[in-house]
Formats: C-alpha cells, structure tokens, sequence
C-alpha cells in the first residue's frame, strides 16, 4: 500500500520524514480478539530504513500479520503490550524490544496516527552488546579481591570496587569524588620511587611497586601498586587505574624473619656457632655469618669448597674427606672435628654436625653442616687434664717425700701411716674428680662441690699433719728433713689456691646472682677495702672519674675489679708506686659502658694481649711473681656473662690499659638474666 493512501493530502510532511529518516518506521493496522484487545497487527508500511527490506520483498510483507512476518513471539508480545496499553491510557509508549528471527534489540516510540498504530524503531545493538560487556567488565572487576581503584587526570576518585572496600574499609559511596591520596593517605617509600612512577606513566603508561598506605579504622598497611595511564583518542591523560595487593602480612613476615635472622646470627656469635651449605653442583659453599667470623675470612667473597678444605691443617684433611664422601655415598648424617689455620696463623679447633640433603631419585643435591668453635673449650679440657698430671705429680712425689721422712721417725709409725692413708684417700679423690672433669663444661658445679669439700679436707689434713711434724721436729731431723716437709706445706698451699680460682672460674656461670641497678663508684670502695693491705703494703694511688651505675651482678663486678687492680698492684714497678686510675664513656652507638683500668706498671708486649685471657697462661714464672693464671680468664668469663668483652693495651715499662664494655639495660629488661 502506497504512503499517500493512509494519509490525507495535508499530511504531505509525515510522508517526507518517514520516507527520508534513518529510522525504521512501520504502520499497522491492529488485529482484535472478541473481547476487543489487541493480538496482532497487519503491516500496512514500511519505510526504507526498516531491517525487513533485507529480510524480504516488501510485498510479502505488507498486508501480512506480524505473527506471520517476525519469529519472535517475545517482541510481538511486547507490541501487543504496548498498544493495548497507548488505546487505554491514550499516551504515546516508549519501550525496548528483542528481535530473536534477527537477533536486534530496538528502542521503539509507539503512538496511533489516523487511528493506525505507528512504531518509530531504532536499532540499540551496538548500544546494548557495550553495556553488556560493561556489567560483565564491572562484574569481574567487583568479583576481583584486590583493590581496583580509577581517578581522573585531577586524582578524583571515579571508581572503587568491593576489594579496595575490604581493603581499606570506605564503601564506594563514601570515596567517589574525593581525591585518592587524601582518602588513603597514599605515601612513597622514597622520593625515587614517586619521581620513577611518574617518569614511567608519562613515558609507557604503567608502573609498578609498594606504597604505604592508611585504612579508615587507622591501621597503616603496605601495598602492592599497579598503575595504568589512561589516555583519550588524542593521546592526552585523562586519568589511572590502579590494582592495589595488600603486602602487610607477607611485610611483616619478612620483617619477623630478618628479626630471627638476626638473632640467630647474634646466638651463632655468642656461642661461636655457624653453619654452611655446599651446593655440589655448583661447587659453592654459603657461609653464614657466624661462620665468617669462625674462620676469619671477609664475608663480602665468594667462598668455594677449596677454599675452606685449604685451611684445614694437611693433617686433618682426611678427616674431613673421607666423612663427606662416606656421607654423599650413604647419605647419612656425619660429625668429626678438625683444627683449622685462619689467615691470621691462629688455629682453631672445630667441631663438625651436618647431614646430605638428597632429591625424590636418593641424589645429593647439597650438604648442610653447623660447625662450633670449641677451642676454648679444648683448651680448659687440655689444661684440666694437665692440672690433673701435675696434680697426680705431686701427690706422689709429696707422697714419696713424706714416706722418706716418715721413715726416719719411728716413733711417730702410726701418725705415718695416718698421713699416708689420707694421702691415699686424697689420691683416689682427685684422679676421680678430674675425671668427671673431662666430660663435659656442664660438670664444673660438680666439680666445685667436690674440691670444696673433698679435696680441700685431704689438703687442710695433709698441711696440718706437716705443720705439726715441723714444729715437734724441727731441728730433731737432718736439715733434708726440714727441707722436705717445707716443700709439702708450699705445694699444699699452692694446691689450695689454685683449686680456689678454680672454683671461682667455674662459678662465675653457675653462681651468678641476677643482675640489678649497681652503683659503680661503691664497687670501687668494697674493691679497695678488699685490697686495703696490698695497698696501703705497696703505696699505692687508685682514683677515679665520675662512674656510672650499670645493670650487673655486684658481687661479680667486685671480683672484676679486685682482680684488675690487684694485678696492676702485683705488676708494679720496683722503684715506683702503683698509680691506678679508673674511668668510663658511654658508647651511644653500641649502647654500652667502656670502662678502663689503666697503670704505671711493667707493662707487657701486645702480641700476648690475647694470651693473657686463656685459663693458666702466665707470662711469668712462679718464682717472678705469685699466681695461678686464672684471676684474667675470670674476668673475661665475668664480663662476657654481662654480655660485654674485655681487652688489653699495653708496653713494656709503659703500664698497661684495660678496657671492657658492659651493656646499658634497663631494670624490667635486666630481671630475668641469670646464668
């Protein structure tokens, strides 16, 4: 049907507008059912525009019911609707429909015109598909548990999804059209990082790194930033979108892990502990720290195998290879112990744990061996047991002597033989004490306990019983007789003093009291009145600086002391009194006290500076000066114990300088430190 037969000759304009607009018009002529509501409608013109001239000639379309035309019962159901609903509210109708047949969405305006039914149709796919793939895009981006956060060229927030609210806590209504930084108080780490995002987003549009931020209930959180540029067709910026991850928790785990690190390589130090990990392919070995200091070699070089094997003494290195390759061909757990030589000449004695570490075929893949430095331990087991020969030594050479004198007093058979049963008894008690000596550090209190009370009795007899036979004898026997029994008395004496520092020594961990607020200057006035002879004997001059108060067990820090200054006396010169001063800093840097003692006296060669600590060593012979050897390595187990260390300065006939450091603690920090 022609255009101008459904319109009077006055509606010429409609004609020119449905013929010439790009939207698809279509007039019908409508279908009722007996109750007079619409069903269907008959096609009484389309315009050129409409999508039914692809679908077929216009004359198998016009005249023909929609029913018949279109295979899409949903938008001919929303027809129906839509004019059923124009004839009773007599009101044009907008609404949109789906064409399944042509698989179209259209935006139509509906309306009667010279009482057809006339629909304006609009084609909205292109339209439809954007917004479709927008709520699919605004889906996932909400299903997303990082933070998705978009803001415009001014920082103004113009999207946040439901991660950046579990993350930060603001819910999107609360943050749009706020500037991002003030929200979150979005901070760098370092200028650099902001200069190099920015430099990045100007230059490829997107950079990547960790910001500091803040959450809405205040808790400051690390994140993960990944910023893209937005820009228009033009290539002007128009804003970023940013995905943020938060890093908090694995933060903090790297920061409790470099804390463990970091008391792990202090214990390793404290206890002359390390360990390394050779990686056999590649023939590298990773030292720790603790290890370095072991064996002395500067922790910034790449050590390998050869290396450590070259500063093994020639003779131990069998040791060392035939554990390890028993150990890669049983993949067993091993231990030996072997003496290596640092770069500075010094020999340390090792002791080596350490197990195969294999792949799911049995293949070794690395070892892992923790090494301790027990050289000093060594050392007190080696002079233990010497102390043991000497000891043994004597009480039979003593034991010899006195059998000799003994002899040659008939009269006195039974308090001979009294004496020698002692000597006996005394005898068996000793070799059965150093005995339990050589075991282990850990027996030191058992020992103490039995020198004080078993063998010191035997010596106290032993003395008292010659005391007696020199004053009833005295110028009866031969004067080898006199001689005799002024050597037992002496080595008696002697005995008696040395297991007496030796008790201290061993004391000084299993006897220490816990620390509490010391008032230095008052150990110094105890000190003086312990020494008050030896002084006021030697004229000696001890003064001092203002001195501070430390955490320390005061008992000890009276025996540090004592022992310090009453070698500075004992060391003096012959023609010139002992002067002693005594003074302390503060270390702010290493939050400790250096104090030092330091003397007019004989003074001594630097290169025994180390020396001097070690239990029995002595740079001086008996007859020289009166001592043990011990009194110096007490005061470095002392001073160790406070968690400090000692050393000396010195030249001969200069004096000497003592220094050692005793860490600043507080009271609550101090309570529990008890050895």
């Amino acid at each position: 049907m022609e255009l101008k037969s459904l319109f009077s000759l006055n509606e010429t304009d409609y004609i020119t507008i449905f013929e010439n607009t790009e939207e698809e018009i279509h007039i019908h002529e409508l279908v009722h059912d007996r109750h007079n509501k619409v069903i269907d409608f008959v096609f009484k013109y389309i315009n050129p525009a409409s999508t039914l001239n692809s679908t077929a000639s216009k004359e198998k379309i016009i005249g023909k019911c929609a029913s018949d035309v279109y295979n899409s019962p949903r938008a001919i159901a929303d027809y129906v609707k839509a004019a059923n609903e124009i004839i009773r509210t007599r009101k044009s109708k907008k609404f949109e429909t789906y064409f399944e047949s042509l698989n179209k969405h259209f935006a139509v305006s509906a309306f009667f015109l010279n009482g057809l039914f006339v629909t304006v149709g609009r084609d909205i796919s292109e339209q439809k598909e954007a917004e479709s793939q927008i709520m699919i895009q605004a889906e996932i981006l909400s299903q997303v548990r990082d933070a998705v956060i978009a803001v415009d060229d001014a920082n103004y927030i113009t999207y946040w999804n439901k991660g950046a609210e579990d993350l930060y806590g603001f819910k999107s209504e609360e943050v749009l059209g706020k500037i991002f930084a003030d929200v979150v108080n979005y901070r760098w780490l370092n200028v650099e990082d902001r200069k190099n995002a920015h430099q990045r987003l100007k230059t490829i549009g997107k950079w990547q790194g960790e910001n500091l931020s803040t959450k809405k209930n205040g808790e400051e959180i690390y994140v993960e930033s990944s910023i893209h540029a937005f820009k228009d067709d033009k290539g002007n910026y128009i804003g970023t979108i940013s995905v943020i991850h938060d890093l908090t928790e694995p933060v903090h785990i790297k920061q409790a892990l470099e804390k463990n690190y970091t008391r792990l390589q202090e214990a390793q130090r404290i206890g002359h502990i390390g360990n390394w990990e050779w990686d056999i392919p590649s023939n590298v070995i990773t030292l720790s720290e603790g290890l370095y200091q072991i064996y002395g070699i500067n922790s910034s070089n790449l050590v390998k195998y050869d290396t450590i094997l070259n500063m093994i003494l020639p003779e131990d290195q069998d040791i060392v290879n035939y554990n390890l390759e028993k150990a890669l061909r049983e993949c067993k757990p091993f231990k030996y112990e072997i003496r290596i030589r640092r770069h500075d000449g010094n020999i340390r004695i090792i002791s080596c744990r350490g197990e195969v570490v294999t792949d799911f075929a049995g293949h070794p893949l690395n070892i892992i061996c923790v090494e301790q430095d027990i050289t000093e331990r060594k050392e007190i087991e080696y002079a233990l047991g010497e102390a043991k020969n000497e000891l043994e030594s004597k009480v039979k050479r003593r034991t010899r002597e006195l059998k000799e004198a003994n002899g040659r007093l008939q009269k006195e058979l039974e308090e001979r033989k009294i004496t020698e049963n002692k000597l006996k008894k005394s005898q068996k008690n000793l070799k059965s004490l150093i005995e339990e000596l050589k075991r282990s550090n850990e027996e030191l209190q058992q020992f103490a306990y039995v020198s004080s009370h078993d063998l010191q009795e035997p010596l106290r007899t032993i003395t008292s019983f010659t005391q007696l036979i020199e004053r009833r004898y005295k110028d009866k026997l031969d004067s080898d007789a006199d001689e005799f029994i002024e050597y037992i008395v002496d080595a008696a004496k002697r005995m008696q003093t040395l297991i007496n520092d030796l008790l201290n020594y061993s004391r000084v961990a299993t006897r220490g009291k816990e620390f509490e607020l010391t008032n230095t200057e008052e150990i110094i006035e105890n000190t003086k009145s312990n020494l008050y002879a030896s002084i006021k004997e030697n004229s000696a001059q001890i003064t001092h600086e203002n001195l501070p108060k430390i955490m320390a067990d005061k008992r000890q820090m009276i025996q540090l002391f004592q022992n310090l200054i009453g070698n500075a006396i004992k060391f003096k010169k012959p023609d010139e009194p002992p002067k002693i001063h005594i003074k302390a800093r503060k270390d702010k840097n290493r939050n400790e006290h250096v104090f030092s003692v330091r003397d007019n006296g004989i003074g001594m060669d630097q290169q025994y500076a180390e020396r001097i600590f070690i239990i029995f060593q002595r740079l001086h012979t008996q007859d020289e000066y009166e001592g043990t050897g011990i009194g110096l390595a007490v005061s470095k187990r002392i001073v160790e114990r406070h968690g400090g260390h000692i050393w000396v300065e010195s030249e001969p006939s200069t004096g000497s300088t003592f220094y050692f450091t005793i860490p600043e603690r507080s009271l609550q920090k101090s309570q529990n430190i008890k050895s």
